[in-house]
Parts: structure tokens; sequence; C-alpha cells
């Protein structure tokens, strides 16, 4: 195995690994290859090979249950790191999906100097400066990483892979953007008592500009502009997700009234699942890793969870007057349960790696807004308080923002319920 990226696959049992099993003495060669985010039910486990693995050189491997014996050349290894991918399977260029690396990635310009394939997966040129540091040098993986590459992540409009500060205002129907690449814009599209729907519905890696009005989907898309779709009515609770693993984010809605959620997916088409009852808080989301949404709701202070890979399962983990913000906070490429507690400003976070922790940030009246704001793959805890942003980013650390007015709607706490 030569410049491949092996990541997001999952083992139904704890006794398999998530990505690769050498059964009957196998021998794997493997080199300049990254092997990480595949799990069982307890977690990241990527390999079990005995001593059947036979290291070329530069590979990462991310954490595992079971002790590997690497044999052969471990030079420019790295063990136990976090990759940064993207968060899903995307169209980057080329025939084939790729999960793209984030900047700041430790495989970026970090694979065999000397000895590697002459294009990545796409067919774009080995190597390329990834870095932008004026050297240029192979990447560990399948994608090869250019200063023009993007990554997806939630309410990024401008496609830098961090999360931008922007809010909506009803009074004018414009929406403020505070981009982290381009700057500021302001953009009139919708008007008071419209919801907010921002998702990247033409899997560009830019989130899009939409309203839901009435049961019409009203979207500006970055790349293939305005389109308006008649789906659900105004008592459906909007919740846009990639429900395919296309790297397209689906128009789809959860319906109080019967409990029935209405997908229409971008790759395999329309479907309605009955999932939830009047009451529930729809929190679809990607809660097993594999690039699809999971439909799921939170009921009374009880996470149901009908994950498309691992299947239903039930979590209590929070109380009745709890604001769900689910996200991935360890950048695992897994959604986390996690809730914003008014009553006394802490967030409770049930890390799919990193486990339980409790973090006070925020006061009862303000509005939740998670979002990667600094691009290393962690969902970052924030908060909008009356114009202000107060961001507490796991790379970048805190700061405070003054953007907006008391009455604008935050843009990431769209979903929030």
């Amino acid at each position: 195995m030569t410049n491949l990226t092996i990541a997001g696959n999952i083992s139904a049992s704890n006794n398999t690994p998530g990505g690769i099993q050498l059964v009957n003495g196998a021998i794997l060669n493997m080199g300049n290859s990254i092997l990480a985010r595949n799990t069982s039910p307890s977690g990241e486990n990527n390999i079990e090979a005995g001593n059947g693995f036979f290291s070329q050189g530069y590979n990462i491997i991310g954490n595992n249950f079971v002790t590997l014996v690497i044999n052969g050349n471990t030079t420019g290894n790295l063990l136990g790191v976090n990759p940064l991918l993207d968060r899903t399977l995307r169209l980057n260029g080329g025939a084939t999906p790729t999960l793209a690396l984030r900047s700041g990635s430790p495989a970026i310009d970090a694979g065999n100097p000397t000895t590697f394939p002459p294009t990545d997966q796409r067919g774009v040129t080995r190597p390329q400066d990834g870095d932008g540091n004026g050297t240029a040098r192979s990447d560990i993986g399948a994608m090869e990483k250019r200063l023009i590459d993007t990554v997806s992540t939630p309410f990024d409009f401008d496609g830098d892979g961090k999360a931008d500060v922007s809010v909506f205002r009803p009074s004018n129907g414009v929406w403020y953007l505070q981009q982290s690449a381009l700057g500021f814009t302001g953009i009139a599209f919708g008007q008071a008592g419209d919801k907010l729907v921002p998702a990247d519905y033409d899997g560009d890696g830019r989130t899009d500009i939409a309203v839901v009005r009435g049961g019409i989907w009203y979207i500006l898309r970055s790349t293939l502009g305005f389109t308006g779709i008649a789906f659900g009515t105004a008592e459906d609770i909007p919740q846009p997700a990639d429900y395919d693993g296309d790297g397209k984010d689906d128009v789809a809605v959860f319906r109080p009234s019967n409990g029935t959620w209405y997908l229409q997916r971008s790759l395999l088409g329309f479907t309605g699942i009955a999932f939830g009852q009047n009451g529930d808080k729809p929190v679809a989301s990607d809660y097993d890793g594999d690039s699809r949404a999971d439909v799921a709701v939170n009921r009374n202070g009880i996470w149901y969870i009908q994950r498309s890979q691992l299947g239903f399962t039930g979590i209590t983990f929070g109380d009745v007057n709890d604001k769900p913000v689910p996200a991935d906070y360890d950048g695992d490429g897994k959604t986390d349960v996690a809730v914003f507690r008014p009553s006394n400003g802490v967030w409770y976070l049930l890390q799919s790696t990193a486990g339980f922790t409790g973090i006070a940030f925020g006061f009862g009246t303000d509005l939740p807004t998670p979002a990667d704001y600094d691009g290393d793959g962690k969902t970052d805890i924030a908060v909008f308080r009356q114009g202000t942003w107060y961001l507490q980013r796991s790379q970048a650390g805190f700061t405070g923002v003054s953007f907006g007015a008391a009455a604008d709607k935050p843009i990431p706490n769209a979903f929030v319920p």
C-alpha cells in the first residue's frame, strides 16, 4: 500500500478493527499512507496485524486498541496523531471522492522526499508546496494538498476551512458575514420570519446562504447559483445535512405532528423515516463518522440516534431545559453528544474520543454558536451575546469579536433547538 488514505471505516465488533485486520499470516507493506479514524464500537481502532505489518516509512497511524508491532523502516512515521482530514468525502477534482487535508495537517509536506507516485488520486502532480513555505514536498496519503484546495466545515462561507462569524438581520433581511479569508460582506436574502438553513448544498466546501419560508427553500448556492425548492410544510423543522455521503448537504425536514423525517437526498433521492414524536428536538448529525448524517432526536434529556452504520442507540445526557449542541469537539470525525445548560452557563460534552468534560463558558441568556473557527477540525465552544461573540478556540485560544446587533440572529446558532 502506497500513498493511501484509509479512514472512516467502522467495525460492528469490539474484537475487529475498523481499518485493517491481517489473518492467516498475511503480510502488509505500507508506506506514505494514512490509517486513522477507523473505529469499532469502543473507539478508534485502526489495525490488528500481529507480526505482519512492515512499514515502508512515512505513515500516519491513529490511536489503536491493540499493540501494533512495526517491522521495517519507521522513518517519518507518526503514531497516535490526528491527520486533520476533511469531515467528509467530496469530489475535490478527479473522478472519485477524496478526503482533503486540513491546513496544519501533519501529513502535508511530510511524505518520503525521494520516493512517491507522480500524481495523487485526482491526477494532481506530486509534489506540491502544500504548506506554502516555498518548498514542494510530497504529502502522506492519497490526496496531495495544493494551496487552492479547501476543506469543508459548517458556517464557512469563503471555503478556507474556518467557520465565519456571521449574522442574519431580520429587520432588513441581510446576511452579514465576517469571512476569515475574504473579509466582510453583506447579502440581502430573506425576510423576517424566515428559517435560516445555511449548508453546503452544491458540495464545493463553502456554506450557502439559504432560508425556508412556508415550506419553500430559497438557496443561493456559491457555485450553482439560485434555486427554489418546495419541500415540507410551515410546521416542519428544517434539518439539512449530507445524508447520503456524496459531499452535498440535502434538503430535509422533521415533521413533529407525525414524528417523520423527510429527506430529499442529492444522490439517493427521496425517503421518509418514522423516527421521533411531537415535542422532540431534531439533532441530525454524523454520530458514527461514516460521512453520512444520522437522523436523531433529543427527548427530555435522552438522545435517540439512528446511526447509518452502527444502528440505533439511546443515550441519557442532559436535562429537559438544556440546549442540544451536537458537534465534533475532539476532531475524530464523529459528532459528539453535547448540551449547553442555561441555568449555569456550562457546556457538557460527551466526546467520542476525549470522553466527558464540563466547561463553564457563557451566561444563560447567551446564544450558543459552536463551530470550528480556527480550522483545526475541532468544533469550538462559542456564544453570541448582544452583538458580541465570545470564542474559546481549541487551537487559537480565546477571543471576543464585536459583530452584529442585539436583535440579530447568529448564523452558527441556526440549528440549535
